[in-house]
């Protein structure tokens, strides 16, 4: 080793690390309580789904009526903690650039490609 001194990079204080540490702590509690929330949400519908397949012919209007209650509620609840997928908007952005295209410039990318140009032509079949 040389006689050198290593140069110290800056370092977060400790109370800046600890705080830090909370955050990420903090925020991986939100999101566990988040994906648990909607796991019983969906628990709930596939409970509700499966009460109504079975017992649909029997079940009266007032049945009925206080099952379609609790499954719009329970919707409206993981809504609030799962994105519309209707809503989510997605970006993005296509280029098309359209060449027409020579028959030699044709011929030589044909050519290029070890494909004789006469042959492959002759074994289209033109659409009317």
């Amino acid at each position: 080793m040389s006689g050198k001194k290593k140069k110290k990079l800056p370092t977060l204080q400790k109370a800046d690390r600890t705080r830090t540490a909370t955050q990420r702590r903090m925020h991986r509690q939100e999101d566990w309580r988040e994906t648990l929330q909607v796991a019983a949400y969906l628990k709930n519908l596939d409970v509700i789904h499966s009460r109504v397949k079975a017992k649909w012919h029997r079940m009266t209007s007032e049945q009925i009526a206080a099952t379609k209650l609790q499954a719009d509620i329970n919707f409206r609840l993981l809504s609030k903690v799962m994105p519309d997928l209707k809503m989510v908007e997605i970006q993005g952005e296509m280029q098309h650039m359209h060449h027409d295209m020579t028959r030699s410039e044709i011929d030589g990318m044909l050519l290029a490609s070890g494909i004789n140009p006469e042959e492959a032509f002759g074994q289209l079949k033109l659409v009317k």
